[in-house]
Formats: C-alpha cells, structure tokens, sequence
C-alpha cells in the first residue's frame, strides 16, 4: 500500500466513526401505559409519548421528566404572568402550559408566525417537549408540516442586501 493509500483510509474511518458516532436515535412515539410495560425495550431509541392535555393533567407524577406530545388548540402565547414566553394550551377547559427558555420575553419571527397562522385558521398546533413541574418545556412546535424549533435561531434574510448595487 503507498502512502497516500494508507491517509486515505484512515481518513475513511476516522470520517465513518465520526459519522456513526454522531447519528442522531431513531424516534418512536408510544403511549405511557405500553412504554410503562417495557421501559427497556426502547433503550435504544427517543421515546416521545403521545397524551392529551387531561391525561396528563390527570396522572402528570407519570408523564414528569418524560417527553411527550400533545396537540391541543391554544388560547394564548406571550409573556405575561410567567417568567418566560409560553403558549397555554386549552382542551376543553384543560389549561397546561408550553414554555421556552430560548426566547424569554419574545419568540422568534418563525414561531410567531405559526402560531399566528393557526390562530387565525383556528387549528391546534402539536407541542412536544419534556414535561417539567411548571409545563412542557418546548423541543418543537409542530402545525400544518412547519417545525419551529426554539434553540434554533431561524435565518434573516435581508433582500435589500442580495440587490444592492455595489455587490
């Protein structure tokens, strides 16, 4: 084998275990009683239990520190009354709170949008996030195929820029 063979190679597996190594689990999204029944089963994978507002309300010692997933209509999204942002969401007079610590007074333009859009078409949104004593803690916010992710900062894009004569 020459040199180069050799680089190459190593580099190959360097890359394919850097690869390997930063894939991220497949998701699988259960309910509580059939991931309560065998906890170890799903190990391997980023368990994401699907409830409705009042179950959770109802056994919310079970579904704490889990993620889970609920879609409900909201009936507001802003900061007053909490220490953060949040979005309270209401099913049926069943109120819980979706929170994100990324915005802190202010959501991004991206959530601020979608929440805007399904206000307006008066359709529920999907939360899904880790369940913590004061709410849902918010990972994504899911309506008609928009992902809004709060730890991630969406793009501005400034069309006056790509357009100014001196580019």
């Amino acid at each position: 084998m020459t040199r180069l063979k050799k680089y190459a190679l190593a580099f190959s597996v360097f890359v394919f275990c850097i690869m390997a190594g930063c894939a991220p689990r497949q998701r699988i999204v259960l309910e509580l009683d059939q991931y309560l029944a065998h906890p170890e089963a799903y190990k391997q994978y980023d368990v994401i239990i699907s409830a409705r507002v009042n179950d959770i309300l109802e056994r919310y010692d079970d579904y704490r520190n889990k993620r889970v997933q609920v879609t409900a209509p909201f009936e507001y999204f802003g900061h007053y009354g909490f220490w953060t942002w949040h979005i309270m969401l209401n099913d049926n007079g069943n109120r819980l709170r979706c929170y994100s610590h990324h915005y802190r007074i202010s959501a991004e333009w991206d959530a601020k949008n979608l929440l805007m859009r399904a206000r307006a078409a008066g359709k529920p949104i999907t939360v899904n996030g880790l369940l913590y004593r004061d709410g849902i803690d918010i990972l994504e916010i899911t309506y008609d195929d928009q992902i809004v992710r709060p730890h991630v900062k969406p793009v501005r894009v400034y069309p006056w820029l790509w357009h100014y004569p001196f580019w």
